[in-house]
């Protein structure tokens, strides 16, 4: 029996005979006055503050407490309450109904962990008598740090057991607390000290009927890759180092450092396995060797994702990509970024003109024209949408072919200096995406491979971590893939950051070139997609169809739906599709037969094909 803070004296037999057979009446004609008397007799309260109308005690019962321990309880952060004894308790504060209560276990006993149970509510016109507090026994769990270097720490957590992480700065043996019987842990290392990995034996289990003491961290010589997070707001990020250590990143961490040694002199490379939540996460200085191991940046956003399927649908947007170098077309706007979001588009493909972007080669970009491409970028990445930059020049500039090796004019390195400096430029935003070209033509295969690889190399020197979109060459027909041995150039552009997919686009007309009235049949999509999808999946490659489109005509609505359910059923080799075109070029053109910009407020029927594909 619980002994209150108040002292009682023995009662006669007669009074307890009489408390005994009184209290029923008393709790139908009292009421308060009967649970008062009740508290003040025994169980786990002391004598109740005087009860004012419409207020309500707060108790519950305790188990698996053992014979000569107490604990202490509290509510709301005060009005303690020490409990020695199973059964019942109630508070001795009343609380007004309406009130909210919150019961804690202040004070464990020893080797006794207690938890609360129906914890946290309303008093609601009546006594709360439902918070349950189950005890159990509780047991040590540590073991033996070894190989720290004098002066450094590593840190541990275990699961989420742990309050907060734990700090080791000597080695030895350790205790990492105690914990109750039959709880699984998993001690995992969250940072290394510095020139050293650590890692950990016998990490996980259940506790059982004994202390656990043989969980050995091992600290060796090598390093530890670390770096910092920015804006993570979601759950589910997962790291991964070298293609194989994984590191799962909690929402609000600011930093991270893999378990793992790396050996001295060896590279590193770190990816996102999985994505957190409603979130799209980029690594920059995602690889290298020693010096660079603490570099490596983390920089999270919010994104508009769809619950499955290809994650990227959207279209390309049309318009800054017209003119001569001295032209100033319209570049998308904030309407429309929103409009499309509004239909379920999570992407846009902006365009523009190289030559307008850097007036000279080597020299730095155009602060106006590069003031109206970054606020584009920014109308779409403020809805959460992705941007895929795109240079609509052909693998040319002001008509001269990149890389030829019979004109000097445009080398590959004037090429790698400007993706380099727009890499710069956008290297903070996650949404952003590279396509390094739009459509190259009448160029040799091998020239292009390597007038893209030394854009990829360029992009990567600057620590940008952005997704690079790779085209094809013969205007990046994935009908015509083939034909022009892309098939066999392609594969030889390489990232070193496995951050790059191909790029095809995708007309259905007779000739492929989008311009006609009518498409070729209702199977055009999927039979000029398959052979493609087919090289994609022995190459265990991805690719972004950037451009497809038909006429509003019975053939190519069949023809287009099609195509995106082709798309749908190898979404393991796609990452998604943009419609040409929209944007503020589209209806100034005589009425583009494929454009889907809205006019006068009306939806063009193409985009009732799509809706479809976008939820």
């Amino acid at each position: 029996m619980y002994r209150s803070n108040v002292h009682h004296q023995k009662m006669p037999m007669t009074t307890q005979r009489l408390m005994h057979d009184c209290i029923p009446q008393l709790l139908t004609r009292l009421g308060w006055l009967a649970s008062m008397l009740l508290s003040a007799c025994g169980g786990g309260g002391g004598l109740m503050d005087s009860a004012p109308v419409g207020a309500y005690t707060v108790g519950g019962s305790v188990s698996g407490l053992a014979a000569g321990d107490t604990i202490v309880l509290q509510n709301n952060g005060g009005d303690d309450l020490n409990v020695n004894a199973n059964g019942a308790f109630t508070f001795k504060t009343p609380l007004a109904s309406g009130s909210g209560y919150n019961v804690i276990v202040k004070t464990q006993p020893p080797g006794t962990y207690c938890a609360s149970g129906a914890d946290l509510g309303a008093v609601l016109d009546a006594p709360v008598t439902t918070v349950s507090v189950l005890c159990k026994k509780a047991y040590a769990l540590g073991g033996v740090l070894s190989g720290l270097t004098a002066g450094q720490s590593v840190r541990l957590r275990v699961n989420a057991l742990s309050p907060g992480f734990i700090t080791l700065s000597s080695n030895g043996s350790f205790s990492l607390g105690e914990f109750p019987q039959g709880t699984s842990y998993s001690v995992v290392v969250t940072a290394s000290p510095q020139d050293q990995a650590c890692s950990v034996a016998n990490a996980s289990g259940a506790l059982g009927v004994a202390a656990i003491s043989n969980i050995n961290i091992q600290c060796a010589a090598g390093f530890s890759v670390r770096g910092s997070v920015k804006g993570l707001i979601g759950d589910g990020l997962v790291l991964q180092a070298n293609g194989a250590k994984e590191l799962a990143i909690p929402a609000g961490a600011q930093n991270f450092s893999f378990p793992q040694a790396v050996d001295l002199g060896a590279s590193f490379l770190v990816s996102i396995k999985s994505q957190p939540v409603g979130q799209t996460c980029m690594v920059n200085q995602a690889a290298g060797q020693q010096d660079k191991a603490g570099s490596v940046a983390v920089q999270c956003v919010n994104s508009m994702t769809y619950a499955s399927g290809l994650p990227l649908r959207g279209l390309s947007v049309s318009g800054g990509e017209w003119g001569s170098r001295n032209a100033e077309p319209p570049y998308p706007t904030k309407a429309e970024a929103d409009y499309f979001q509004s239909k379920g588009m999570n992407m846009l493909r902006i365009n523009f003109v190289w030559e307008r972007m850097q007036p000279e080669l080597y020299k730095a970009l155009d602060a106006n024209e590069l003031a109206k491409l970054k606020a584009s970028v920014k109308a779409g990445t403020d809805n959460g949408q992705t941007v895929l930059l795109n240079p609509h020049n052909f693998a040319r500039y002001d008509d001269h072919v990149i890389g030829d090796p019979n004109d000097l004019t445009v080398p590959n390195s004037a090429f790698a200096d400007f993706w380099s400096r727009l890499a710069v430029v956008f290297m903070d935003q996650p949404l952003v995406q590279f396509g390094l070209v739009n459509e190259p033509f009448d160029v040799p295969t091998a020239q292009w491979a390597n007038t893209a690889q030394a854009a990829v190399t360029a992009i990567r020197a600057t620590g940008a971590g952005h997704l690079i979109t790779l085209p094809g060459n013969g205007w990046t027909s994935a009908w015509n893939w083939f034909d022009n041995q892309n098939d066999r150039y392609m594969p030889q552009v390489k990232d070193p950051l496995n951050r790059m997919v191909y790029e095809v686009h995708q007309y259905l007309d007779q000739f492929g070139g989008g311009d006609q009235a009518q498409c070729s049949s209702t199977s055009a999509g999927v039979d000029r997609l398959t052979p493609f999808t087919q090289w994609l999946k022995v190459q265990k490659a991805k690719a972004f169809l950037a451009e497809f489109a038909g006429p509003n005509t019975a053939t190519c609505k069949a023809a287009v739906q099609g195509l995106l359910d082709h798309l749908n059923l190898n979404a393991d080799v796609w990452t998604g599709w943009a419609w040409w075109a929209g944007g503020p070029w589209a209806p100034g053109s005589g009425g583009y037969q494929n454009s889907i910009e809205p006019e006068n407020g009306q939806d063009k029927p193409q985009m009732g094909w799509l809706q479809p594909y976008l939820k």
